[in-house]
C-alpha cells in the first residue's frame, strides 16, 4: 500500500474555521477510498520568540498546541477547540505537530508520494514557502491537488512568484481548485495545471451524514453561517423565514466577530458550542442556509440545500463553484435579489459533480500511481 504525506492545514492556522478542518478530513479518507495509506503533517511556523523546541514529546506537543490556540489565535477559552482537537484525533491520521521543513522531511521520510492542498494554501497572505514541499526527498513524487488562493495576480509579490516558479516545475502534476488559479500559475510555470474539485466533494454524501451528529433541534429553521459580519442581513433573513414557513434562525457567531449578536426577540438563535460534527449536522438539517463561506456553500450542495450567498468576502471562490457546477447566480443581499434567484435543480448539479468527480478522481489515480 503506497505511503502518502499531507500537506494541508489542520487546525494549525488561523481561528477555528469549520472548512480547514473539513477539507483535511475529505482529502484524506478520499485517498484511503483510493487504496493508499495517507498521513496528514501537521506543521505551522513558530511565533519569533516562541521557545518550542522544548517539547520533543508528542503528547507534550499536543497539550502545548491548544494552549497555544487559546492564546495566541482565539484569545479565549471556547468549547469549540476542544470538539475540534476531539475530531482530529478520531478521525484524521497526523504525524506529531511539527515547526521546521527538517522535523517535516523527518516525519515524511517514509512516504513515496507528497500531496500539497487543499484550501487557500498559495493565498498570498497565508502563503508559506514550506507548502512547495520543499523538504521532500529526490526519491519522492510531488503533486498537488485542489490548492487555491491564486486569482489575483496584482497581490502575488515577486519572492512568491520565483518560489512558485521555481518549486512547482519540480512537480509531478499541478491541480489547483479555481480556473482563475489554472490562469495564472499556468503564465507562470509554462506547464499544464488542472482544475478538480475540492476534496469535500469527492466523497459522497453518505460519508458525511455518518459523522454528522443527530439534528440540533426538532423545530424547523434557517442556518445564518458568515465568517464576515451579519447583522444587517436580517431583513433578508427575515424574508427566508417568511418563504421557507420558519420561525427561527440559527447562526453560527464566526471567531472573528465574537461580539456580533442579533438582537431578534427570540427568532434568531446562537448555536453555541459547534464543532466539526455539529456544524454538518445544522446545514444537514437546515430549511435552507445563507453564507458567505465556500464550504458553507459546498456542504449546501453536497445536502440538496437551497442556499443564498452574501459577498462579504472576496467572492470568487463561491461565484467559480456556482459556474463550474452549473448553479446559477446565488448573490442574495436584498429581497428583490432573493426574488430572481430559482430554485437549485440538483438533477443537474448531482450530474454535473459526478463529471468533475470522476475527472478529478482520475488526476489521483494517474499522477499518484498503484
Amino acid at each position: 500500500m503506497k505511503k502518502i504525506a499531507v500537506y494541508t492545514w489542520c487546525y494549525d492556522i488561523g481561528k477555528t474555521n469549520y472548512g480547514q478542518i473539513l477539507q483535511c478530513y475529505a482529502t484524506q479518507e478520499m485517498l484511503r477510498k483510493l487504496g493508499y495509506a495517507p498521513t496528514v503533517l501537521r506543521y505551522r511556523k513558530p511565533l519569533p520568540d516562541e521557545n518550542i523546541f522544548e517539547f520533543k514529546r508528542a503528547d507534550k506537543r499536543e497539550k502545548y498546541e491548544r494552549e497555544y490556540r487559546i492564546r495566541y489565535i482565539e484569545g479565549v477559552e471556547d468549547t469549540r477547540i476542544d470538539k475540534f482537537f476531539e475530531f482530529i484525533t478520531k478521525n484524521i491520521n497526523c504525524t506529531i505537530p511539527c515547526y521546521t521543513e527538517e522535523e517535516l522531511k523527518t516525519v515524511s521520510s517514509d512516504a513515496e508520494v507528497l500531496v500539497c492542498g487543499s484550501d487557500q494554501l498559495w493565498a498570498p497572505e497565508m502563503y508559506d514557502p514550506v507548502s512547495l514541499l520543499r523538504f521532500t526527498g529526490e526519491n519522492q513524487k510531488r503533486i498537488s491537488y485542489a490548492t487555491s488562493g491564486l486569482n489575483n495576480a496584482d497581490i502575488v509579490d515577486r519572492q512568491m512568484c520565483k518560489e512558485l516558479s521555481e518549486e512547482l516545475q519540480r512537480f509531478a502534476a499541478v491541480s489547483v481548485r479555481e480556473n482563475s488559479s489554472k490562469n495564472f500559475l499556468e503564465k507562470l510555470i509554462n506547464k499544464e495545471v488542472e482544475v478538480v474539485l475540492d476534496p469535500t466533494l469527492l466523497l459522497p454524501d453518505n460519508i458525511w451524514k455518518e459523522i454528522c451528529t443527530p439534528c440540533v433541534t426538532e423545530e424547523k429553521y434557517i442556518l445564518a453561517f458568515f465568517l464576515g459580519p451579519f447583522t444587517y442581513n436580517k431583513i433578508v433573513l427575515k424574508e427566508l423565514m417568511r418563504l421557507y414557513k420558519v420561525d427561527k434562525v440559527l447562526y453560527i457567531k464566526s471567531s472573528y466577530f465574537r461580539e456580533e449578536g442579533i438582537v431578534s426577540e427570540g427568532k434568531f438563535i446562537e448555536a453555541v458550542g459547534i464543532g466539526p460534527r455539529e456544524f454538518l449536522s445544522l446545514i444537514k438539517n437546515a430549511e435552507a442556509i445563507y453564507t458567505d463561506s465556500y464550504h458553507g456553500s459546498v456542504f449546501s450542495v453536497i445536502f440538496h440545500k437551497q442556499f443564498y450567498v452574501v459577498n462579504h468576502r472576496s467572492p470568487y471562490r463561491i461565484n467559480e463553484l456556482c459556474e463550474n457546477l452549473k448553479i446559477g447566480n446565488r448573490r442574495t443581499e436584498s429581497i428583490r435579489q432573493l426574488e430572481d434567484r430559482e430554485e437549485i435543480d440538483y438533477r443537474v448539479v448531482d450530474k454535473t459533480v459526478d463529471v468533475l468527480r470522476n475527472r478529478s478522481i482520475h488526476f489521483l489515480r494517474q499522477n499518484i500511481g498503484e
